[in-house]
């Protein structure tokens, strides 16, 4: 973004690649956050819950200066991950669904228990020398 974005032309026209981890695609991520500003911008100032107009401030796009969009442009980013991990929880608890609803079927203790099967919830307690020989 410093480059794409910079005053000296010979820099903004070199086509500099920033490179990235595997996780991130920092050119992508940087086009995805510029057309959400703008976006916004068009849309306008969000109300959210009670809020009347005016409470906030919203710094258009539009008007901002250099250093001003590339804060802007960080903190989309930064909220666009967030927003990503939280869709990815959101999956991984779906997923612990599945497996506990595949450990409700394992003969377990608890289980043999719960399907009236077995008097007690837990094994005895070995107490003696020689308990588990019984099971």
């Amino acid at each position: 973004m410093t480059f794409r974005d910079s005053r000296d032309n010979k820099v903004r026209e070199d086509g500099i690649k920033t490179r990235s981890g595997q996780k991130l695609e920092a050119a992508a991520s940087l086009v995805l956050a510029d057309g959400n500003l703008k976006l916004k911008d068009i849309v306008g100032a969000p109300c959210m819950g009670r809020q009347g107009l005016g409470l906030t401030h919203f710094r258009e796009w539009g008007k901002a200066n250099p250093v001003e969009r590339r804060a802007m442009i960080q903190a989309e980013v930064r909220g666009l991950e967030e927003e990503w991990k939280k869709a990815k929880v959101v999956g991984l608890g779906s997923q612990g669904a599945w497996t506990r609803a595949i450990y409700d079927t394992l003969p377990t203790p608890v289980n043999l228990h719960r399907w009236g099967i077995r008097d007690e919830p837990r094994l005895p307690r070995a107490d003696t020398d020689g308990a588990m020989t019984k099971y």
